[in-house]
């Protein structure tokens, strides 16, 4: 995903703002295509199911009614300062029925202003989340939660 839509600009753009109210993560339109065109250039296992796509504005979706096992891309974010943290499948695809599963990401229209990136819920899901504030770090810790 292109570094400049996630990194703050001079007009106040871009930038990333990790929301626990936001359900979904939603990634700018210029940063969200490489992505997704990625995940659809190494997803050949499964056909992708656009109809699905234009009904629930999640995507890609792809069918995997047949999979024995469903198995997808990594998803590693990394952040300022050298951290990362590799998301759980369960994290960024959900099985949404009739054994289709979608991407969990979502863009809206050509240009937005505002962050190029809403770090939303569903992708924090089973993460503890540190806010340090006072030396400007943000920690992750997987954890099973109840």
């Amino acid at each position: 995903m292109p570094y400049k839509y996630l990194s703050p600009g001079e007009d106040g753009n871009g930038g990333v703002i990790i929301d626990s109210a936001t359900t979904f993560t939603f990634i700018a339109r210029e940063a969200f295509e490489p992505l997704s065109d990625e995940f659809i250039r190494q997803i050949t296992d499964y056909k992708r199911i656009k109809e699905f796509e234009d009904v629930t504005r999640l995507g890609p979706c792809f069918n995997v009614s047949d999979a024995k096992t469903v198995s997808f891309p990594e998803l590693r974010l990394y952040f300022k300062g050298g951290a990362d943290v590799a998301l759980p499948v369960e994290n960024y695809f959900a099985f949404v029925g009739g054994g289709v599963a979608c991407l969990t990401m979502v863009t809206g229209p050509e240009r937005v202003d505002g962050p190029g990136m809403i770090l939303g819920s569903f992708q924090m899901q089973n993460f503890y989340v540190e806010y340090d504030l006072r030396n400007e770090r943000l920690g992750f810790k997987q954890e099973k939660c109840k």
